[in-house]
């Protein structure tokens, strides 16, 4: 399981940032997305963002997008994401 891709855009009209996420993924399975500003803590504490997120269907590759205002995760320099599959 790897991140083959980030993008990102960030909209001014409110203030916040997009993440695209894409990763290998197998169909028929689910996959958990966390977030970090601090990669000294153990995944356990990371924010989970979502932890069903299905892959997509016919394809080897899944895109998650992060939506910073609707995560509520503060819009700092740097920000870091783990994919798990369940």
């Amino acid at each position: 399981l790897q991140i083959t891709r980030v993008t990102h855009t960030r909209e001014s009209d409110p203030d916040n940032i997009i993440v695209d996420l894409t990763f290998n993924s197998v169909e028929g399975r689910t996959y958990t997305i966390h977030a970090t500003d601090d990669l000294s803590l153990p995944l356990d504490d990371w924010l989970e963002i979502e932890d069903g997120f299905e892959a997509a269907n016919g394809a080897t590759s899944s895109t998650y997008s992060v939506n910073f205002n609707l995560n509520g995760i503060p819009l700092v320099d740097k920000y870091f994401f783990a994919v798990s599959e369940n």
